[in-house]
């Protein structure tokens, strides 16, 4: 079963969003670590969040090449990505854990996506998209999506692409 998880956040010039999300991060409870991988930011987000208790490490620009870094920066047995614009809702890391205890041979997962007071486009778009993460295993990284340390070492690691790394991750896993 899982011991300890770590959070990884891709940033880039994020000073102003990240704030929340740490704080969210934090309110959700069961998070052993949380790792921001900055891109190159010009704003003060490493510094907001090296304020904040946040593990920060500089990565090349390009989220799946940020979300790498900080993957190989993270100590944690489950590795979750969540983007700085995401706020978890509490309880999610436990029942994160609780998930890949209860099933030995999932390798990770996603977590269902909603928007907050959403038009009926962004709810049908939300919808949509976790009609595909359960039906095709392939989630998007908005989906906050997670995986056991092992597993991903064994899939050949986190894909370093530029974009559409959620869906190589989703791929591999």
């Amino acid at each position: 079963p899982p011991g300890t998880l770590s959070v990884i956040i891709p940033t880039l010039n994020e000073a102003e969003r990240l704030p929340e999300c740490l704080r969210a991060v934090r309110a959700a409870g069961c998070v052993d670590e949380i790792v921001v991988a900055d891109g190159g930011s010009t704003d003060k987000t490493p510094e907001v969040a090296a304020s904040l208790g946040a593990l920060v490490v500089s990565a090349p620009m390009g989220r799946g090449a940020q979300i790498a870094a900080g993957m190989r920066a993270a100590r944690g047995d489950v590795l979750v990505v969540l983007h700085a614009d995401c706020l978890p809702e509490p309880g999610v890391f436990t029942r994160i854990k609780k998930a890949l205890a209860e099933n030995q041979a999932a390798p990770g997962g996603a977590v269902g996506m909603r928007y907050d007071q959403a038009s009926p486009p962004a709810r049908l778009i939300a919808g949509l998209n976790n009609l595909r993460a359960l039906a095709a295993a392939i989630a998007f990284g908005d989906q906050m999506q997670f995986a056991r340390r092992e597993a991903l070492h064994l899939a050949g690691g986190f894909p370093g692409l530029p974009l559409m790394e959620d869906v190589e991750l989703s791929l591999r896993l």
